[in-house]
């Protein structure tokens, strides 16, 4: 069976497991929710706060589900300069693990910190929604998780006007269509970002064409990971991706696997850039699962090494085209180049 609920005074706190319709209008009110199982089902919501982010949940709670049914409103209206502890849209607490859906059109608004925030040893895991579309419109971050992000499917269009786009410390993105633009990096995680397929159209600050980005002030990259530990790292399965970047479009400390996808790229700062190792394609794949395209960069491909084993690359560079630290390499048999004078298979001699 399903209660229901009609959101009309300040506040509404579930404390029994089950389903629950959520309904109705309300310019100061909020969700509680306090037990484990529990679906919040939400239909014509409208709902504000200036006291507590609408939605909340409590800590160490498992198998709470969010689904958004029909046409859903949610904005926090604190103060993020005189609210004690942390505000956002919706906030699940530490040790929570919380599933979204979406079927239908769900908007979220606020000048907090963190838009969707989820605290320590959180999950956040957003189910495959094929007609749902999530508007998240922020002055800072739009989608926050201290540990694991996941992303199955959905519509996601996020405009953070200061801010990161989605952050964590993993981000898993198994399908889905985002359309982001940051302030600050689209996508940044501290260990590691890993991609299955997608769509993706990002800009960050004002573009590859701003004339106001200072990388000394700030970090404005389509994807980031900051952790340089051994397994770190950027991975791509497969995806479109569209980048116009004032920043790094792809930036990694550790490594960055770029396994097949189509990628535009257009950056002020480099292409796709990894302080360690950088692979591109496949080892026996066919050229044309792999496509990159960079039409403005600094510095187009940046490594420690670089291998390419597959693809069809196109770069364009104020600066170096491809810069290799520690050796370049190809995964067709070549022999391996070091970098300090052209590669003998690039030669057109007798010897070759």
């Amino acid at each position: 069976s399903i209660g229901s609920v009609t959101i009309s005074g300040s506040s509404v706190v579930i404390d029994k497991s089950g389903k629950y319709l959520v309904s109705g209008l309300s310019d100061e009110g909020f969700i509680l929710v306090s037990t484990s199982s529990v679906e919040l089902i939400l239909a014509d919501l409208y709902l504000s706060s200036k006291k507590n982010a609408p939605i909340i949940v409590s800590h160490d709670l498992k198998d709470i589900k969010i689904n958004n049914n029909r046409n859903t409103t949610l904005n926090d209206l604190e103060d993020p300069e005189t609210t004690e502890g942390e505000c956002a849209v919706i906030k699940v607490s530490k040790n929570s693990v919380v599933y979204f859906e979406n079927s239908d059109y769900l908007e979220l608004n606020g000048k907090c910190k963190n838009i969707i925030k989820g605290l320590e040893k959180s999950s956040l895991i957003f189910n495959k929604s094929p007609k749902g579309e999530y508007s998240i419109n922020g002055d800072k971050t739009c989608i926050a998780g201290d540990e694991v992000l996941e992303f199955n499917g959905g519509t996601f269009t996020l405009n953070c006007e200061n801010g990161d786009g989605i952050k964590a410390g993993k981000i898993l993105i198994n399908d889905g269509t985002f359309k982001v633009q940051s302030f600050e990096d689209a996508f940044t995680a501290k260990n590691n970002i890993t991609i299955v397929n997608g769509k993706f159209n990002i800009q960050t600050e004002k573009g590859s064409d701003s004339t106001t980005f200072n990388k000394d002030d700030s970090s404005a990259k389509g994807f980031k990971v900051s952790n340089n530990d051994t397994g770190c790292g950027i991975t791509v399965y497969n995806g479109e991706f569209y980048l116009n970047t004032a920043d790094d479009a792809f930036h990694s400390k550790r490594d960055i696997n770029l396994l097949s996808g189509k990628y535009d790229i257009h950056s002020k700062d480099d292409g796709i850039s990894a302080k360690f190792n950088l692979v591109l394609g496949k080892e026996g794949a066919s050229n044309e699962d792999l496509k990159i395209t960079i039409y403005k960069s600094y510095e187009a491909l940046e490594g420690m090494t670089i291998t390419i084993y597959s693809g069809k690359i196109n770069v364009t560079a104020s600066d170096d085209g491809i810069n290799a630290a520690g050796g370049s390499s190809t995964g067709n048999g070549k022999p391996k180049w070091d970098g300090s004078s052209m590669p003998p298979w690039g030669r057109n001699d007798s010897e070759n």
